[in-house]
């Protein structure tokens, strides 16, 4: 009897789950979690599920996802399409791998989310669409095809060989532009212009990332970015032409290229006490209203903080700024006509 009450009140539940999923409102004890596409960390997982409701978006892969309830009884709901999936083991089979997780449904007594490996070589973009060097371990480029999609998740290993380039312009074109990229662990170079012209909203580059190359993601739609803590050099043009707010450069940045922030929308930015030069139009024609340039930095380029605007299209309102001692060279017209320069 017992057996099967349980089993009715799984298929209600599944009923219930395939109702709303096909269009009906949420009500207050539903929650929807929602997941971003490139999230890397548990802690971010959750900060970003606690306490969210009627949300809803997609995650690329997922190798092993667990929901416990408050009793701490674990089951899954593997989401394709309209198919909901409730186990009783706590894990998915190594053979499976979620795709396109478009909702957690829950009710509202789930208490924990958790996962492993969004880089699982299951569910990864098909190795066939990239063209690779095995020797050199560099993507040198891919292809834009129906089969291969707008939206890739590049696989940690191709051939068996580990990627650890993504070579110039191996994703840029004019035509069929990606809307999304999951760059996998190990990556350590991003090559010029390799993810250029797209319609990418938003990159999760990788800690294992040192160098972003000249162009690498300039002419896309980002409004934000993180800049990994093992990069030392931030390419000319590198996020150029974005729809960037803010940007948190880290501490082993050294050098800030020409126009690498040009033409977006920022409007503070922080340069870490590491940067010794800052080059030429590096954050032309933004928003900024503060900005504060640390002891080291050697040189300002021309043009870095020229014609940087309000949101009215005003030119900004900054009063002044401090260059350090440490500054030998300050470029043409490096800041708007009516900044008062205060040298330390």
């Amino acid at each position: 009897m017992k057996k099967i009450i349980a089993l009715l009140l799984v298929v209600i539940y599944s009923l219930n789950f395939l109702n709303t999923f096909a269009g009906e409102k949420s009500n207050k004890n539903n929650k929807y979690y929602y997941i971003k596409e490139s999230i890397l960390s548990k802690t971010e997982l959750n900060k970003t599920a606690k306490g969210k409701k009627y949300i809803k978006k997609y995650i690329g892969v997922i190798n092993r996802l667990i929901i416990k309830n408050k009793n701490n009884k674990k089951f899954l709901e593997k989401v394709n399409n309209k198919i909901s999936k409730v186990l009783e083991s706590n894990t998915i089979k190594s053979s499976e791998t979620i795709n396109i997780l478009k909702y957690i449904h829950a009710k509202a007594n789930i208490s924990l989310i958790e996962y492993e490996s969004l880089t699982n070589t299951k569910g990864t973009t098909d190795e066939s669409c990239f063209s690779f060097d095995s020797e050199t371990h560099t993507i040198k480029y891919y292809n834009y095809s129906t089969k291969c999609g707008k939206n890739v998740i590049i696989p940690e290993k191709i051939n068996g060989v580990t990627v650890n380039t993504i070579g110039g312009s191996a994703f840029a074109i004019l035509i069929n532009k990606l809307n999304s990229v999951i760059i996998p662990n190990g990556v350590t170079e991003i090559g010029d212009f390799a993810f250029a012209n797209n319609q990418i909203t938003s990159i999760n580059i990788p800690n294992s990332v040192t160098n972003i190359g000249f162009g690498a993601f300039r002419n896309n739609k980002l409004t934000s970015i993180n800049i990994p803590n093992g990069a030392t050099i931030i390419g000319e043009e590198a996020f150029e032409n974005n729809k960037l707010n803010s940007v948190i450069i880290p501490n082993g940045v050294t050098e800030i290229g020409g126009s690498a922030f040009a033409y977006n929308q920022i409007t503070s930015i922080n340069i870490p006490d590491g940067v010794t030069i800052i080059g030429e139009e590096a954050f032309e024609n933004n928003q900024i209203t503060s900005i504060n340039i640390p002891d080291g930095v050697t040189e300002i380029g021309d043009e870095t903080f020229f014609l940087t605007r309000n949101k009215d299209g005003s030119i900004n309102k900054i009063k002044s700024i401090t260059i350090p001692s440490s500054v030998t060279t300050i470029g043409k017209e490096a800041f708007n006509y009516d900044i008062k320069i205060i040298k330390k």
